[in-house]
């Protein structure tokens, strides 16, 4: 079954980054990673407890909206680590359209990108120090559109379906690889995570579906666990995204374009521990699953929903027309603009979270969806017993993209797609 990425009605972002000349870093850090300096992590955690609700056999663990004001506050420092953007498109150790950066025990993190099917390790001050996966079909090498988890160990792992493989590399080198000896839904081609076991967890949240009716139509996601031995099943279908479709008419051609309705719910899903967390962001409620799907845990939190205004609205479609007129030229969307903006698909309420993030000590953050005019998103830090440990408040523009246990990495970008990396240190007020 063919399928698409919902950004794909954007333009998609690049991040070029260079170990030599051209990657700018500013300001000009040192290493952090030998000092004194405390981890967001050393100070004195003030943990929310939940009130507990058990439904055959789910414990529900519930807060209400004061437990953002009473956990630990966190704030990001004014000054970033480092500032990483580099145009030179041909930069052989550039990653183009980054959207993940992983980070290690050390401190140290990896970007990696679907599409250029490179990984850079960077250093505790963001510099970057080496190439650790290049395209290609020798061992060791990735092919496209793979993603990247981390095992509670520093072990990297890329499911490589291209290359019929998992691959698995230190911070170092790559170590060694697996076949993969079967897929019985090549749907799920995003990795989540992996289990202790070994067992990798995958999913397709987020993509259009090849066959979807008239209208608005809501639609799941498919939850794939693979064994060490490459063998797969599916475990359980994930309520994601909701589809509108949109007769068009670009250069006489006349057709039906799906559109991901847009702000509203896309299923996450990351391994926490043992368990699979998944939500799609309808309500605050982040279900925590087996390795045979089952639920088994839930958090929810009272949030009540927010509510898309029409400046959101206009502010959400100015973004895309104007990465639609970057990409197809002005001319191409003259006759359509009109059309655009009395059918633009957008969501009543806009979805409760945007990101599940795993840090090295095993924290879950939840992150608020980034909506065009906010500047302000905020995150929510969990400990394994379920308890509220943190809130982070981010005071900018950008998209969160990688947590470490006391810092975050944010992306903005242009409408012509070339993205900043900002790296920034986080501590509890």
């Amino acid at each position: 079954m063919t399928l698409r990425r919902i950004a794909t009605l954007a333009l998609p972002i690049a991040v070029l980054l260079q170990t030599g000349t051209g990657c700018e870093r500013k300001p000009a850090t040192t290493d952090t990673s030998g000092t004194d300096a405390a981890l967001a992590t050393d100070v004195a955690i003030r943990a929310v407890k939940p009130t507990l609700r058990t439904d055959s056999g789910v414990t529900t663990h519930v807060f209400d909206t004061t437990a953002f004001a009473a956990t630990t506050q966190y704030v990001v420092e004014a000054t970033p680590i480092a500032v990483l953007d580099n145009h030179d498109v041909n930069s052989d150790t550039g990653v183009a359209r980054v959207d993940r950066a992983i980070f290690l025990r050390d401190r140290s993190f990896v970007t990696y990108s679907r599409m250029s099917t490179r990984m850079i390790v960077f250093d505790s001050a963001a510099k970057p120090i080496r190439i650790l996966a290049r395209f290609g079909t020798v061992p060791g090498d990735l092919g496209r559109n793979q993603t990247l988890a981390r095992t509670p160990h520093d072990t990297l792992v890329v499911a490589d379906f291209s290359n019929r493989r998992v691959n698995y590399y230190s911070s170092q080198q790559f170590v060694r690889m697996a076949p993969i000896n079967s897929v019985v839904d090549e749907r799920a081609n995003e990795l989540a995570g992996v289990l202790p076991d070994g067992t990798l967890v995958l999913h397709n949240a987020g993509y259009l579906p090849e066959n979807f009716p008239n209208g608005r139509s809501k639609h799941d996601a498919v939850l794939m666990v693979m064994n060490p031995q490459g063998l797969t099943g599916v475990i359980a279908e994930i309520p994601d995204i909701t589809v509108a479709t949109m007769r068009t008419d670009w250069n006489g051609e006349r057709a039906r374009m799906p559109i991901w309705v847009r702000l509203g719910p896309q299923a996450q899903v990351v391994v926490w521990n043992s368990l699979i967390a998944t939500g799609n962001g309808e309500s605050y409620r982040v279900e925590f699953r087996n390795v045979s799907g089952k639920i088994v845990d839930v958090i929810e939190i009272n949030v009540p929903p927010r509510l898309t205004t029409a400046q959101i609205r206009d502010a959400d479609l100015a973004e895309r027309l104007a990465e639609l007129e970057y990409i197809d030229g002005k001319e191409a969307l003259q006759g359509e603009k009109l059309r655009l903006r009395k059918a633009w698909p957008v969501a009543d309420t806009i979805a409760a979270f945007g990101g599940f993030f795993v840090t090295p000590n095993n924290t879950l953050w939840i992150t608020s969806l980034s909506v065009p005019g906010d500047t302000t998103w905020h995150a929510t830090a969990f400990n394994n017993r379920f308890e509220m440990t943190g809130r982070l408040t981010f005071a900018g523009q950008g998209t969160p993209i990688g947590f470490g246990d006391d810092r975050v990495v944010v992306r903005t970008a242009g409408v012509d797609g070339i993205a900043t990396l900002r790296v920034y240190q986080f501590t509890a007020k």
